[in-house]
């Protein structure tokens, strides 16, 4: 029986080029809650703005100041634990049609790498050495803490909901339930609730 070499080359060849685009493809799959994280630290990084002059009674900010501070790049670390937990006290000020998306099933999720995660606005986006925030309140490699809860999406992917804290130091920060709808395909705020403060 005669073998026909090229034949088995040209076989070898065609699987190995369906392999490797095949594996181009699952790398390429979206992530959605990468998609989102982006898109909030894009909406809350915001630099802390300076004191109003001494002799000034005025608490209002002026436009020329606010862009000046929007223009400000900052490094945002990403909480690398996302918990299948959401505030539940608050969860009655939760309009229709997002409770139901929360379910109870305690899947937390890690983010390992901020591969995926970019800001629009060039904030520097990366995961915080956790080890580090034990032995300090202040945040010494980043400006910015925020820390994810997992989040529940419907059937569809234009409706989430999910707890965010946002940190400034160990200290200082605030977090909130948020309730998004994807319109035209882009996220927007239906609901902001308030959760705990410190």
């Amino acid at each position: 029986m005669k073998i026909n070499r090229d034949r088995i080359f040209g076989s070898l060849i065609l699987t190995s080029l369906l392999f490797i685009s095949g594996c181009k493809q699952t790398a390429k799959i979206h992530d959605p809650d990468k998609e989102l994280i982006s898109w909030i630290v894009d909406e809350i990084a915001f630099p802390l703005p300076p004191p109003p002059p001494i002799e000034s009674k005025d608490a209002i900010i002026l436009k020329r100041i606010v862009d000046s501070l929007l223009s400000i790049k900052l490094i945002v670390a990403v909480y690398p634990v996302m918990d299948a937990t959401i505030e539940n006290s608050e969860l009655k000020n939760i309009p229709n049609g997002f409770q139901e998306l929360i379910d109870t099933i305690p899947d937390t999720k890690y983010i390992t790498t901020t591969e995926g995660i970019k800001s629009q606005k060039g904030h520097t986006i990366v995961l915080p050495d956790t080890t580090k925030m034990k032995d300090s309140y202040d945040f010494n490699d980043f400006d910015l803490l925020f820390n994810f809860s997992k989040i529940w999406y419907n059937r569809g992917g234009t409706r989430a909901i999910f707890e965010v804290g946002v940190s400034r130091s160990g200290l200082a920060g605030g977090a909130a339930i948020f309730c998004l709808e994807k319109v035209k395909g882009k996220w927007q705020v239906v609901e902001l609730v308030p959760t705990t403060i410190w």
